[in-house]
């Protein structure tokens, strides 16, 4: 069909062609004799005389070509769409329609033409949906990237925010696929609706997550009521989007559709994959973590874990390439065994965020062939000391022995396992010792669950003495605690190998057969070890440990723990001058961030936090660090009666106290002290005025806000002075040490005089 404007406005040169061509036909002769005929027939045919009037009219009458207003009116009533005139340009639209097949002839007929331009209308609807989705599919990816943002601002945590954006990603693929697959299109109602279930998505995501982190935080179970508030919302949600799939329209049915489809994934994401995924960093086998897993930990392990397959598939193509070069079965070995030695530093190289340190005082270079001993704490131990020297055979267990991965290289080179026996490996060895190699053994067997050393077994010690070698100690510390036995996940940390002296074949201090020896090894080992331990294992060294007891339980908890690290340099003083063993007593403990350190620190303290804040206590006591060394309760200080301690612990509490009531607790912790012990106390000293005002100016503002509690008594800084007078009027002697300004405050300390 077709439809144009000239078929009812014509051209004024085509009127003019018509009226020529009318007035040319109708000469006077035809119309007069055209009229009389009319007039005769009708009357034969019963109309009355006159009957046609207005005919006769419009056919004598003198047509001239349509005025301005006319052609105007016609234009405006009839083809306003069709008819644009703008700067100059006037375009006129006529419609042609056409089946698909003949399309492509009109368009190839009309396209040549001059002034003429042909307009798929279908074509251009296809291109104004595509980039309606375009645009609708870049609004959805940014404004998902905005939400995956704020959520991890909202918990502080990538990792937190991450989860929680799961179920609205996965909803949102979900939902894409199942329109997909049942034919449904994107148009703007489904848009709009697909932006509401969106919002409820990530409103269910939250609920979940914030019910989450208060059971690992506080240990409360609100889970489970927000997944019944969570069901009911969307029970109603569906019902009332959802009827409309009973309509007869189409738009109306594929709101439903989306709606129901939307909001059921979302829900069955959140109840499932949210749980799964938090309780991994948390928990395993139902059990909780050590320490809880984060992202750095995930990202450094499989790229380590990368570096080590890829390591393990290059050496054992070395490996072949070796077996082809034509030199002799000991040098082949021999550039195995370098092969291996240079591909085990890449893995422990490449895991920048632990610190790797060796203590090697002895000078030892494995020029004479030995029988290393060493504990076993974790996976990371063998290639650290792989890496130390090519000439190292080791004693392994059948599971290394048969693994598909290297099996092959470490046969061929000598690495035989235990459970042969050592009288069937012994001749072998002897062989290898001749050329140079040393043998590494790891006595405890197998790795240590809680990094202390285990007892040992006998047969290090036997093959010492039957291959007549020296026995070189070797000592691992903190791969235990970068990667535990039963995780699979490498933390932060500081690994530490230390070299002891050779120890003689035959030397009488360490007994006389292998029975002896093994028990006097085992007692050097533990006694070495402790002395290492305390060398090592310095607040410094724990920090990430007390950092990650209080991660995922909100960003305000985690942060404040970071920032009262910083200031306190990981309370490396309050630990300076507390025994490694003793009892003590943290008056106004707060969180227990110092109680958990000086806990690390030495497991022979025993410590009792006090405070009145019920939060920060019940926050205290549901750290993963928990132990039977620590106990907290929520008391005044004030009014608890408090038993003898070693040490009393005073940390920002004193400005919380009236004087009278400062006067009170700090005599009852002079009366509790026993022999040698000593109060620490750091505060704010009110003659310091200009050194502490930022303190007086954080306090102010923390109390106001809720953060730390005064129960409506306001603050009292109390003056160096009078702690010095009372200490004196106490028998007691005070102590100002030199804190370095780690801090706006001042340490005190109270003793018995000497």
């Amino acid at each position: 069909s077709y439809s144009s404007p000239g078929s009812v406005l014509p051209s004024l040169s085509l009127q003019r062609e018509k009226i020529d061509r009318w007035n040319r036909y109708w000469t006077a002769e035809k119309k007069q004799t055209f009229l009389q005929l009319l007039d005769e027939e009708s009357i034969k045919a019963g109309f009355r005389g006159g009957s046609f009037s207005e005919f006769r009219a419009l056919m004598e009458r003198n047509f001239t070509t349509m005025d301005t207003i006319t052609f105007a009116r016609l234009q405006s009533l009839f083809f306003v769409d069709n008819i644009s005139v703008s700067g100059g340009l006037t375009t006129i639209v006529s419609t042609l329609k056409v089946d698909d097949a003949g399309k492509e002839t009109v368009m190839e007929s009309f396209g040549d033409s001059e002034g003429v331009l042909v307009i798929d209308r279908k074509s251009v609807l296809s291109k104004l949906v595509d980039n309606l989705g375009s645009d609708f599919n870049l609004i959805a990816n940014v404004s998902l990237l905005l939400i995956l943002g704020v959520l991890i601002l909202a918990f502080g945590r990538f990792e937190l925010g991450f989860i929680t954006f799961v179920p609205i990603l996965v909803s949102w693929v979900w939902t894409l696929g199942i329109m997909g697959m049942a034919g449904i299109k994107f148009n703007i109602f489904n848009i709009i609706i697909s932006s509401f279930i969106t919002g409820l998505g990530i409103d269910y995501s939250i609920y979940i997550m914030q019910g989450l982190v208060q059971g690992f935080e506080t240990g409360d179970r609100n889970l489970l009521s927000y997944k019944t508030c969570i069901l009911i919302s969307v029970m109603i949600s569906i019902s009332g989007t959802g009827v409309m799939i009973l309509a007869r329209h189409p738009a109306l049915r594929s709101i439903a559709l989306i709606s129901i489809i939307g909001l059921l994934s979302v829900v069955l994401i959140s109840y499932t994959f949210e749980p799964v995924l938090f309780n991994w960093l948390v928990t395993k086998r139902g059990r909780q973590r050590l320490l809880p897993v984060t992202l750095a930990d995930v990202v450094m392990t499989v790229f380590t874990l990368m570096l080590s397959l890829a390591g393990a598939i290059l050496l054992n193509a070395v490996f072949l390439l070796i077996l082809l070069l034509p030199v002799g079965s000991r040098s082949k070995k021999l550039l195995v065994h370098r092969s291996l030695s240079f591909l085990c530093r890449i893995p422990v190289w490449s895991m920048w965020h632990v610190r790797k340190r060796i203590i090697n005082d002895t000078g030892e270079d494995f020029s004479r062939p030995a029988v290393i001993v060493c504990n076993h704490q974790s996976h990371l131990d063998l290639p650290l000391l792989l890496m130390q020297h090519p000439k190292i055979i080791v004693l392994t267990n059948r599971w290394v022995w048969n693994n598909p991965v290297y099996a092959l290289v470490i046969r061929y080179l000598d690495y035989y396992p235990v459970s042969q026996g050592y009288e069937s490996i012994i001749a072998r060895l002897k062989e290898r010792v001749a050329d140079g190699y040393s043998v590494l053994i790891f006595p405890e067997g197998s790795r240590s669950p809680d990094a202390r050393i285990r007892r040992f077994h006998k047969g290090a010690f036997l093959l010492a003495g039957r291959l007549n070698l020296d026995m070189l100690p070797l000592m691992v510390h903190g791969t235990g605690d970068c990667m535990t036995k039963g995780e699979n996940h490498i933390r932060k940390g500081t690994v530490t190998l230390k070299f002891n002296p050779r120890i003689r074949p035959g030397d009488p201090a360490y007994g006389a057969d292998y029975h002896q020896r093994t028990r006097n090894m085992l007692t050097f080992y533990r006694s070495e070890y402790e002395k290492l331990r305390a060398e090592l294992e310095t607040p410094r060294y724990f920090r990430n440990r007390l950092i990650r007891n209080f991660i995922y339980k909100g960003p305000v908890l985690e942060w404040y723990c970071r920032i009262k690290m910083l200031l306190e340099r990981d309370y490396s003083l309050i630990n300076s001058y507390v025994p490694r063993e003793a009892d003590i007593t943290d008056l106004g403990c707060g969180y227990g961030f110092a109680d958990y350190m000086l806990s690390f620190v030495s497991e022979k303290r025993k410590i009792t936090g006090i405070d009145y804040d019920e939060e920060k206590i019940r926050l205290a006591g549901r750290c993963i660090s928990m132990n039977d060394r620590l106990s907290f309760i929520c008391a005044d200080v004030t009014t608890y009666p408090f038993g003898n301690s070693d040490v009393f612990i005073l940390g920002d509490v004193l400005h919380y106290l009236t004087e009278a009531d400062r006067e009170k607790v700090l005599c009852r912790c002079i009366r509790n002290l026993n022999p040698g012990g000593v109060i620490i106390i750091r505060d704010a000293d009110s003659d310091l005025r200009r050194r502490h005002l930022f303190t007086r100016y954080t306090e102010f503002f923390s109390t106001r806000m809720g953060y730390n509690k005064t129960e409506g008594k306001g603050l009292f800084f109390f003056s160096g002075a009078s702690l010095r007078a009372l200490a004196e009027k106490s028998g007691m002697e005070l102590e100002i040490p030199d804190s370095g300004r780690i801090t706006s405050n001042r340490y005190y300390l109270i003793r018995h005089k000497k």
